[in-house]
């Protein structure tokens, strides 16, 4: 069964603490180890409902179009707890998240 994991390749902590921007991030995509996708520019960023994290997009006049989405709600959880990990400087035991992927499942 093939495997999926992400690795946290880089993280920019923003150094204006009245910034909305907080980090912005690179993550890999591995599948059995090999890397399969490079998603550079996720951002954390400040909301009324906490922190969010924004995937890479685009700016067309005063709209912005998201470039991906990750379907898989597992991931999106474990990309959002690695940034603010990294954000807030506390040192994390695993960088990667790992997830049996099922062929049914898509």
């Amino acid at each position: 069964m093939p495997q999926i994991e992400a690795v946290l390749t880089s993280v920019w902590r923003n150094p204006d603490p009245g910034s909305t921007l907080k980090a912005k991030a690179d993550i890999q995509l591995l599948q059995n180890g090999s890397p399969f996708l490079f998603l550079s520019g996720i951002k954390l960023v400040q909301t009324s409902k906490g922190l969010v994290v924004k995937m890479p997009s685009l700016r067309e006049g005063q709209r912005y179009h998201t470039l991906c989405r990750i379907l898989s709600r597992e991931l999106r959880q474990h990309i959002k707890h690695l940034l603010i990990a990294a954000y807030s400087g506390r040192s994390l035991s695993k960088n990667r998240f790992q997830n049996p992927v099922n062929p049914q499942d898509h």
